[in-house]
């Protein structure tokens, strides 16, 4: 997260594992529970970022990729390792 945001975190555990496969790559999604160290991000890496509550979240459009992490994330059936 330094190289992409400038931040440090702190993992505490495995949220869910996502595969998706393309006609010519698959993508291996990892999301993890985690504590935000140094506490001020910063668009490195990335194109943007931002924060949003839990009722802003579903404005936003998610790669078929993410959506599965997502979903359980938001909806239930998120497990924690």
């Amino acid at each position: 997260m330094l190289h992409r945001l400038g931040i440090r975190i702190e993992i505490s555990g495995l949220i869910s594992t996502t595969d998706k496969q393309y006609p010519d790559y698959t993508v291996h999604l990892q999301m993890y529970l985690c504590e935000l160290i140094a506490p001020r991000p910063q668009a490195r890496n990335v194109r943007d970022f931002k924060w949003v509550t839990m009722d802003e979240i579903d404005k936003f459009e998610f790669t078929p990729a993410d959506q599965k992490a997502m979903d359980a994330l938001l909806f239930g059936g998120a497990q924690f390792h």
